[in-house]
């Protein structure tokens, strides 16, 4: 393809030709001029390499009549090549998900139907049309999000998607490449999506706006970042390999302690695989943030730890013991449990907490920064008594053992590194008048304290009950 009329088959990645043979290939076909490259050079090959070739075309409901047009031109060339042709309507603007870019739910949804349309994985591959040029704009774009090498060389020549296999013949040719191809086969018509005009999409940003100047003051660039990028993906594959064998010797115990003896650059990989597996989403990928923090964890453990997982409100990575493990975020606990401690030993906060008291004369106190236990003068408690056990709220003010003066609950949390996501999993202990006596297992508070006058001492602590089981 590069500047001759003709694809030369050993200028392809050898790890497709070798996938070819036997199998089934579907081929997204969106009429525009890679997939329509692509989808002729596939019948090509399946004459040589004896496979079947179908094509699939997803309407997303973006451009009214002109999605319409790019449907039925699909259907007629694939009516004219004799390929079989299958038409799915996703409508993307109705199903995105809140706080999805037009991109990324076109994207979640194309999945959810390839799961549904490859009816046999283990026979099949999923061709796509994406060229260098496109490669090009996915590292930058990934490049101003932080990722890693994998990051950055994931638009790859053969990738798994799940037991799902896609494939990208065009990965090494530029979209100049791939027009000249198809003028000089004698095609000269196809479809032009007018979204890919406008500079309001960052992908099309890079391609209108940056890239041009880069490649006029650095002519040299294109065939560098290419070059970047093949190197990237050798590194990563590396990585990727060495993780998996870390992974599968770690996956059934994610210890801090084992973990914190592997490379960190492994450690994210590990990490990654795990939540996939645990997820049952083969697409996840652990943002910068949930990195941050589970990086954090692995530094400084703590007795017990939870993250939000994005795009999962009701799972949450714990760190339990020593041990991560991917749990359901507890049952919303009721909005206020009224507790009389002197009264009553037992008090259950959720499936998870529980609050136990006890009481113990002064001087049997052992303290420690164990922050599963807050004591009280009983005398001075029996008068904000009952207790109220609440959520925090954005607006609440404790203060804190040994300190004068109210601190906001929602800075507490924030120099904890306790997320927004995390933070309802905290129960609030307040006295009768509202005070906040305790932020449990958070920060004690200043109120009915014990000190050298206090006879008796009423010892609360949390019951969590995924430790008993584990010792």
């Amino acid at each position: 393809m590069r500047s001759t009329a003709h694809c030369k088959l050993d200028g392809l990645p050898a790890e497709i030709l070798s996938l070819l043979p036997g199998k089934t290939v579907y081929c997204s076909f969106s009429g525009g001029a890679d997939s329509l490259a692509l989808l002729l050079f596939l019948k090509e090959w399946s004459r040589r390499f004896s496979f079947t070739l179908e094509a699939v075309h997803f309407e997303h409901g973006f451009r009214g009549a002109d999605s319409l047009a790019d449907a039925k031109f699909c259907r007629t060339i694939c009516e004219r090549e004799a390929i079989p042709f299958q038409l799915f309507r996703i409508n993307v603007p109705k199903h995105r998900l809140k706080g999805e870019g037009d991109e990324e739910a076109a994207r979640r949804l194309r999945l959810d139907y390839w799961r549904k349309i490859v009816r046999n994985p283990a026979n099949s591959l999923i061709a796509v049309g994406h060229h260098a040029d496109d490669r090009t704009e996915n590292v930058l774009l990934r490049l101003f999000r932080g990722s890693n090498a994998s990051g950055l060389s994931s638009m790859r020549a053969v990738q798994k998607l799940g037991n799902m296999t896609l494939i990208r013949p065009f990965i090494e040719f530029t979209r100049a490449d791939i027009e000249e191809w198809l003028t000089a086969r004698g095609e000269t018509s196809w479809r032009h999506d007018s979204t890919n005009d406008s500079a309001r999409y960052r992908r099309n940003f890079l391609r209108l706006e940056l890239l041009p100047v880069i490649a006029k003051q650095f002519p040299f660039a294109p065939d560098g970042i290419r070059q970047s990028i093949r190197t990237l993906e050798t590194d990563a594959v590396c990585l990727e390999r060495l993780a998996q064998q870390e992974f599968e010797r770690l996956k059934d115990r994610m210890d801090c302690v084992e973990l914190a003896a592997i490379p960190s650059a492994l450690r994210a990989r590990i990490l990654r695989r795990f939540l996939q597996q645990e997820l049952q989403q083969v697409s996840f990928v652990p943002d910068s943030r949930l990195l941050e923090r589970f990086e954090k964890l692995i530094a400084a453990p703590r007795s017990s730890a939870r993250i939000p997982l994005r795009g999962f409100p009701g799972r949450m990575l714990v760190l339990r013991h020593g041990v991560f493990q991917v749990q359901a975020r507890p049952a919303a606990a009721s909005a206020e449990i009224i507790w009389d401690p002197l009264q009553m030993e037992l008090c259950e906060w959720d499936p998870e907490l529980t609050f136990r008291s006890e009481r113990i004369p002064a001087d049997k106190i052992i303290y420690s920064r164990d922050k599963t236990s807050a004591y009280f003068d009983a005398d001075e408690l029996k008068k904000l008594l009952p207790l109220r056990l609440t959520s925090w709220n954005p607006g609440d003010r404790i203060v804190p053992f040994g300190k004068q003066h109210p601190v906001l609950l929602k800075k507490l949390f924030a120099d904890a590194g306790i997320g927004t996501a995390e933070r309802s999993a905290y129960p609030v202990i307040r006295g009768a008048d509202g005070t906040i006596l305790w932020a449990a297992l958070l920060r004690n508070g200043n109120t009915a304290t014990v000190t050298e006058k206090t006879g008796e001492v009423l010892r609360l602590f949390v019951i969590q009950k995924h430790l008993q089981h584990q010792r």
